[in-house]
Parts: structure tokens; C-alpha cells; sequence
């Protein structure tokens, strides 16, 4: 009788671990490198990164590494933050010395009222793109920042939510490459 219930237990705890398990491997570490900009000033690209990765938090499948040590690592290794905003950079200065498994790079462009954003996944250890996404955007700018979040669900392979799709504005092109098809997301 001991071992039918002791047998019990132990098969539903092992259920129990599993399921925590691959919960907690599909969560991802994560450094975001401030986005490159045209037409905009730093200071607003700064301020559209924060978002990105406030965002990026909301998705709960990315652990992300602290800003100012991943860019005190960047300098230490004798690199400019302002020329070092591309992935294959980051990762020579960087490498996988802070035990990140991806970064995230991208850009923002700005003419008149068009938008071009980019956003790349990329793989520390093999310094391969997993995800690229490219979206073109024209409208008002509250739109563009919507665009933004909803990059931010889908280089994380999820939908966005609804509550941020309604919030659609102007006109949008969107094109998400999977350039690499095994991916631990």
C-alpha cells in the first residue's frame, strides 16, 4: 500500500518538475544593444531601446542582462558604445563571456513621417541571426512606438496581444526572416 501512494507521489512530482523544467527553458537570456538611428537624435533612440526592452520584459520568455554592465563590458574590450551597435561587433567584444545566449541589435530610421525599423536575434555562440524582423511604417509617430512593441512579442516567436494590435496606426510592411530553422525558442 506504501509503495502504490509513495509510487503516486513520486510519479506526480517528476510531472510536476518536467513541467517547471520546460517552463524555465524556454525563457531565453538576453543583452539589448541600443538601436542605431538615422534622422533621430540619441536621446530619443535611447529613449525607443527602454521601450523595446520594457516590452521585451513583458513577454516573460527573455532574462535580460543589465545595460550598463553589458556596455562597461563593450569598453572594456577597448570598443566605442557608439560605433559597436551591430551584432557582429558586440559579440567580438563581448563574446559569451557574460553567459548571455542572444543579443538583440536593431536600427530606426526616420524620413518625414516613414519608418523603417529592424530588429535581429542573434545567437552569441555561433554569431548567426535566428530571427530578423524589418518593418516599414508611415504614420503618426505614437504608431511607430506601437510597431516597436509589437517587434518586441515577435522576436520572441509570440503573438502580440490584443490590447496592443488595436492599437494599429497609419500603414505597415512587416517581414520576419527565420534564417536559421533550429532555434532553442
Amino acid at each position: 500500500m506504501f509503495f502504490r501512494y509513495g509510487y503516486r507521489l513520486l510519479c506526480t512530482l517528476f510531472i510536476y518538475w518536467s513541467a517547471a523544467f520546460a517552463q524555465q527553458s524556454s525563457v531565453i537570456t538576453v543583452a539589448v544593444i541600443d538601436f542605431e538611428q538615422e534622422g533621430l537624435s540619441e536621446l530619443e533612440i535611447q529613449t525607443l531601446t527602454q521601450r523595446f526592452i520594457s516590452e521585451l520584459e513583458s513577454t516573460a520568455k527573455a532574462i535580460l542582462f543589465d545595460d550598463n554592465v553589458v556596455k562597461s563590458q563593450i569598453q572594456a574590450s577597448g570598443y566605442e558604445l557608439n560605433e559597436c551597435k551591430k551584432a557582429d561587433c558586440v559579440v567580438t567584444a563581448i563574446g559569451d563571456s557574460l553567459g548571455m545566449q542572444y543579443i538583440i541589435t536593431g536600427a530606426i530610421k526616420k524620413n518625414d513621417d516613414r519608418y523603417r525599423l529592424e530588429a535581429f536575434l542573434t545567437d552569441v555562440v555561433t554569431g548567426k541571426a535566428e530571427r530578423v524582423i524589418n518593418t516599414n511604417y508611415s504614420g503618426p509617430v505614437d504608431g511607430m512606438i506601437t510597431e516597436l512593441e509589437i517587434m518586441a512579442w515577435e522576436i520572441m516567436d509570440q503573438d502580440p496581444p490584443e490590447s496592443l494590435t488595436s492599437k494599429r496606426k497609419g500603414k505597415t510592411k512587416k517581414k520576419i526572416k527565420r534564417p536559421n530553422a533550429k532555434t532553442s525558442l
